[in-house]
């Protein structure tokens, strides 16, 4: 079951993470479509907490970001949650820049520095399991 107070807080986070930011905001980014993005809370497979799905509707260029379901129950961590929303807000920024490109390990290291300068900005513990794209 989906807990709206988590729900809530971490739309708070990201909007004071997005109101903040001088990195990730800008008000020319070159995101395709009408800037829109549909978050849709799903059971994702595996251990997957986020994923980006970037103009997949091209006819009104629609960006949607899948978020697995356990992110959003009674005892999910809102940080975590915001924190991976951010994680894959980079990515969509990356593929506004850059659509073909391919290298991995540079998309995946911007979106934990990301990830890394949220949870400093909001005062949370900084999560990750791929400290090895993060060791600057």
């Amino acid at each position: 079951d989906l807990d709206l107070s988590i729900l809530n807080e971490v739309g708070n986070l990201v909007e004071t993470y997005l109101t903040t930011s001088n990195y990730l905001v800008s008000k020319n980014l070159p995101i395709q479509g009408k800037d829109t993005i549909m978050v849709v809370i799903r059971d994702l497979p595996g251990s997957t907490k986020g994923q980006l799905a970037p103009n997949v509707i091209t006819e009104n260029g629609l960006n949607i970001l899948y978020m697995d379901i356990d992110m959003f129950k009674f005892d999910a961590d809102p940080a975590l949650t915001a924190g991976t929303i951010i994680h894959e807000l980079q990515h969509l920024v990356n593929y506004a820049y850059d659509s073909t490109e391919n290298i991995s390990s540079l998309n995946e290291g911007l979106s934990s520095y990301f990830e890394a300068d949220f949870y400093q900005t909001v005062g949370a513990t900084f999560y990750t399991t791929d400290r090895d794209t993060v060791s600057w």
